[in-house]
């Protein structure tokens, strides 16, 4: 075969092709080896973007608790649905979500919060870690939480803000709040 034959295209694309090959396979080896040690979590079905739930951590009694205590602090609007909020914080045991053939039925309902995302974001951390990755934690909350435009009335999905240790009295209250449940 002479070199005038030879597409570079073509090896360009066998090049990366067997690069990304490679890439997943020490990704892989590395989750593996994380598995192992016990640094990782088996919480792989959380990585899909169908899933928009947190993980079961608190029992349906706990996560009520804590609803009542987030709508009389204001940190969660009144008008709230508990069950979707059950659901999305990992209650997963209500009839209501379970299709006939048992599947999980998921809800469309956003838990809106009304105070600052720094707070939501200490609250999951507090809850979910080590359960699973602070980066697992960022990527479910735009699934489960969402903010009210003051001009539209829409509920919208909103990101958690940056990690940053700020004192506040409101972050007191909902962690001594949290050492109770």
């Amino acid at each position: 075969m002479k070199h005038e034959d030879i597409d570079l295209t073509d090896i360009a694309e066998m090049i990366n092709t067997n690069r990304d090959y490679l890439r997943k396979r020490l990704d892989l080896v590395d989750y593996l080896k994380k598995l192992q040690r016990g640094s990782a979590t088996l919480f792989s079905e959380y990585r899909r973007p169908t899933c928009n739930h947190f993980p079961h951590v608190l029992n349906n009694d706990q996560i009520k608790r804590l609803f009542i205590f987030l709508c009389n602090s204001k940190y969660i609007s009144h008008d709230t649905d508990l069950q979707a909020f059950t659901w999305h914080l990992g209650g997963l045991d209500n009839a209501e979500y379970f299709s006939d053939n048992n599947e999980i039925v998921p809800t469309n309902k956003y838990i809106v919060w009304q105070s600052t995302k720094q707070i939501l974001r200490e609250m999951l951390t507090k809850i979910y870690y080590p359960k699973i990755s602070k980066k697992e934690i960022v990527s479910l909350t735009p699934f489960c939480f969402g903010y009210r435009n003051k001009q539209s009335g829409e509920i919208s999905s909103f990101s958690l803000a940056k990690p940053k240790a700020i004192p506040s009295t409101e972050s007191d209250k909902l962690k001594s709040f949290l050492a109770t449940l």
